[in-house]
């Protein structure tokens, strides 16, 4: 049987798994702050946003790993706990993570004013955001060099403003082509004040160009750079509904629960690999014991003198019989050291070697003896202890048959049921008074069969003595079914 770990062992297996969430955190918060631009208490927020839930739930998805196996004639019960169960751990996780404060959003580091939120890039503003790009055409100005006037500068590239007409400011100067002297060279085109495109000679403001004048809370459309660079103008969008975001972090949390179930289903199958290795230690350790245990329980010396004592009464009134009695003997002892190498033979052999002892037995109790035996097909081939039955027979006989003068039955059932191979031998005997204990009638056979299906199959094997219902005794034994 597995060992129960003690208070101990409990407690340093539940500090070596927080300790292992502890270590995802770190890592996930490490990862953050140098691949993502993080904060370092960004980046612990945020960790542990994902990760505190799932250190909450893991051991409910140990247990239910342990509980519903995923392994061959249990999954198709097991797999549909398992999906609900992941759903609900999806749930539980956003649930958990709504509860501690969200983090803020981080800032790339080396970026202006890192560590804070960048206001939006807006028109006409006077610091563009690092990224806004150069007009390619305009040369790059030298370092110590005066400042030249762009394209849309009010500068004097071509010339001093020249005032208008009118006396108002002057106007901005016209943009003239480099054409080649000489009678190819073309003067610039320009509208006249009726807005028609004339050559040479100046632009002239339209007077019928009345722009509307914005009403009062009319907000511009936002512009390309705002759209690129700057913050939307609409407010932030509300939040999703808990199940929406469930869904969105599905992709998330699904997996980490299947990790876990598998995780649970290795560590699961490592320790039953571990708890077989150390049985088959155990049960080759003591199998050259067990053996010895065997024969003495099977061949002890008053069967041999009491088979031996009948054989030479029989000699001179049934010699027939005596010889019968002294091959049934022989055979007995012969398949009884041929099997004791094997750990397990099947059932129908076991009843062969059986047969041979029954038959002795029934030349010493004649008529005193009656055997009754309700045999399933399918539990023939069972593989079972080598020598199990015998010890079994023989308690039956010597306490149920052999103290009463009147005859007596010794009854043997073997069926399966489902996985279990089930084995009853009972007795019509006078079973046990009240004060004595069925352990009392537990002898060396017994004793030795118990040990011996206990050593092979564990908890799954049980060997239970009891009175019967209508009288007498019966010894009930359960193990795997194996063919």
């Amino acid at each position: 049987m597995q060992p129960v770990p003690d208070s101990t062992t409990r407690v340093l297996r539940w500090a070596f798994a927080y300790a292992v969430w502890a270590l995802v955190v770190g890592l996930f918060t490490a990862q953050l702050v140098f691949a993502g631009g993080f904060a370092w208490d960004q980046a612990f927020q945020t960790a542990l946003r994902d990760w505190l839930p799932w250190a909450l739930l893991g051991p409910v998805v140990v247990g239910l790993a342990a509980k519903f196996p995923l392994e061959a004639g249990r999954w198709q019960a097991s797999l549909p706990v398992h999906l609900a169960a992941c759903v609900a751990a999806v749930f539980a996780c956003e649930f958990i993570g709504a509860q501690l404060p969200p983090p803020e959003q981080p800032n790339r580091p080396g970026s202006p004013g890192a560590g804070q939120m960048q206001p939006p890039f807006r028109r006409g503003a006077t610091n563009p955001p690092p990224n806004f790009r150069r007009d390619p055409r305009e040369p790059m100005p030298q370092p110590g060099a005066p400042k030249q006037p762009g394209r849309f500068d009010g500068g004097e590239r071509n010339g001093p403003p020249e005032p208008r007409g009118d006396g108002q400011d002057p106007q901005p100067p016209r943009r003239e082509f480099n054409n080649p002297p000489g009678p190819q060279a073309r003067e610039p085109f320009n509208r006249d004040t009726d807005g028609k495109m004339v050559r040479g000679g100046r632009p002239q403001p339209n007077p019928a160009f009345n722009p509307p004048v914005p009403r009062e809370g009319f907000v511009p459309p936002a512009s390309a750079s705002e759209r690129l660079f700057g913050q939307p103008r609409d407010p932030a969008p509300p939040p999703p509904s808990p199940a929406r975001a469930a869904a969105m972090r599905a992709r998330i949390h699904v997996p980490i629960y299947w990790v876990i179930v598998c995780l649970a289903h290795a560590v699961a199958y490592h320790r039953r690999g571990e708890e077989r290795q150390r049985r088959s230690a155990e049960l080759e350790a003591s199998l050259s014991q067990a053996r010895l245990q065997a024969l003495q329980a099977q061949l002890q010396p008053h069967f041999l003198f009491n088979t031996l004592n009948a054989a030479a009464t029989l000699v001179h009134k049934d010699p027939r019989a005596a010889d019968e009695m002294i091959t049934n003997l022989s055979e007995l002892l012969r398949l009884a050291l041929d099997g004791s190498a094997q750990q397990e033979v099947p059932l129908r052999r076991e009843f062969e070697l059986l047969d041979r002892y029954l038959e002795i037995q029934q030349v010493r109790f004649g008529a005193r003896l009656k055997v009754e035996r309700e045999l399933d097909a399918a539990a023939l081939d069972a593989r079972v202890p080598t020598l199990i039955l015998q010890p079994l027979v023989e308690n039956a006989i010597k306490h149920g048959i052999e103290p009463r003068a009147a005859a007596g039955v010794v009854g043997i059932s073997a069926r399966r049921e489902g996985p279990v191979l089930r084995i009853v031998v009972r007795d019509t005997g006078g079973g046990l008074a009240p004060p004595h204990q069925p352990r009392d009638r537990e002898g060396i056979g017994l004793a030795n069969t118990r040990a011996r299906i206990e050593a092979l199959y564990g908890s799954a094997g049980r060997v239970t003595l009891r009175n019967g219902a209508e009288g007498g005794f019966s010894v009930e034994m359960e193990m795997p079914f194996r063919a």
